[in-house]
């Protein structure tokens, strides 16, 4: 889920009288800070508390990257196995096709 639709969700819960432009300028706004930060900010304004740790790790899995939000997860980079080429196959390939 990209920020934005997570952010308007929580503004939909949470303050639902924050509507059109306003909403709009707030998500925009939002967009450029800190996820973590911005998420500790709207539910000491709107809830007058910190998110639980639950609610941090389910919004988490949301995030683009630590800081950022967007809904796509890290994974490990795959793993790219080494090949060697024998020069001397190569030129003898080459040869035969005209290339050497």
């Amino acid at each position: 889920m990209p920020n934005e639709e997570l952010y308007r969700e929580l503004y939909s819960k949470y303050a639902p009288s924050v509507t059109g432009i306003q909403l709009d300028e707030k998500i925009d706004y939002a967009l450029t800070l800190d996820s973590m930060e911005f998420i500790n900010e709207f539910y000491e304004k709107y809830t007058g508390e910190l998110p639980s740790e639950d609610q941090v790790n389910y919004i988490k899995t949301f995030t683009d990257e630590p800081g950022k939000t967007s809904g796509t997860q890290e994974i490990d980079a795959p793993v790219v196995p080494s090949v060697t080429i024998d020069d001397t196959d190569l030129a003898s390939e080459l040869s035969s096709l005209g290339l050497s």
